[in-house]
């Protein structure tokens, strides 16, 4: 379970994942800001995960980052989080979830509207603020990959080559923000703006040589040779101990 409370009047936003991943935090950031707007600041602990892409996704947003010193401070999501793990489960059984999609169905439509039902609409001073017109959450909350291409307009990805195009011929060498969005959807751009990245082709292995492929050529079946029946039955018959000798 990954979870985002708000200090002020404990509104959550909380989400079951197959897995605790950056990809999945990043998700869950992008749906906070879009149901509640961007917060001043955002506390987390210190797991390897927001050391890159997220505190670079906080940033882009103007939301300042804290670390947590332990793994009580970050307040109100630990509360959460520690009463969701010991009434979730008596729930599950009660409500008969065995799935994750009802588990996150259940989650969603019970236990987050049960726990934010009480708490009130924002205050005039709420510190949340709206999104403004250069935020591109799907370009924002996603894994960013910074890539260096050469005069080839090329770049290594995966594993994989890709072609760029979109970039100026002058341009001989520079830095291109690659986007890694959900699903494995690529984009990519050069100074802000989006350029077009095409998987190379694979080289067609060469056809083979005239001389050296081999041609199966079907035989034609011949005639039935039936002439070995001729006398056999008036043949002698040798005495048996002969065939065992």
């Amino acid at each position: 379970m990954i979870a985002l409370t708000d200090e002020a009047t404990g509104r959550t936003l909380a989400r079951l994942t197959r897995e605790n991943s950056v990809e999945e935090n990043l998700e869950t950031l992008r749906q906070y800001v879009l149901a509640f707007g961007r917060p001043m600041r955002v506390r987390t602990d210190r797991s390897t995960l927001f050391g890159q892409q997220i505190s670079r996704a906080l940033k882009e947003l103007d939301i300042e980052w804290l670390q947590a010193e332990s793994p009580q401070e970050p307040g109100l999501s630990t509360v959460f989080l520690e009463t969701a793990w010991e009434n979730l489960p008596g729930e599950f059984i009660s409500a008969r979830v065995r799935t994750l999609e009802g588990a996150v169905q259940y989650l969603d439509s019970v236990y987050l509207s049960r726990w934010n039902g009480p708490i009130s609409a924002p205050a005039p001073g709420d510190a949340h603020r709206p999104l403004l017109a250069e935020h591109d959450l799907g370009a924002i909350c996603c894994v960013v990959l910074p890539r260096t291409f050469l005069a080839a307009r090329s770049i290594l990805l995966d594993r994989t080559r890709y072609l760029i195009s979109g970039v100026p011929n002058s341009v001989v060498s520079g830095e291109i923000r690659v986007e890694k969005r959900a699903g494995g959807e690529l984009t990519a751009r050069w100074n802000g703006k989006l350029v077009t990245l095409t998987r190379a082709g694979e080289q067609s292995p060469s056809p083979a040589s005239p001389n050296k492929r081999h041609v199966s050529i079907p035989r034609k079946p011949g005639a039935p040779n039936r002439a070995w029946m001729n006398g056999f039955f008036s043949r002698d018959t040798p005495p048996i101990w002969k065939l065992y000798r």
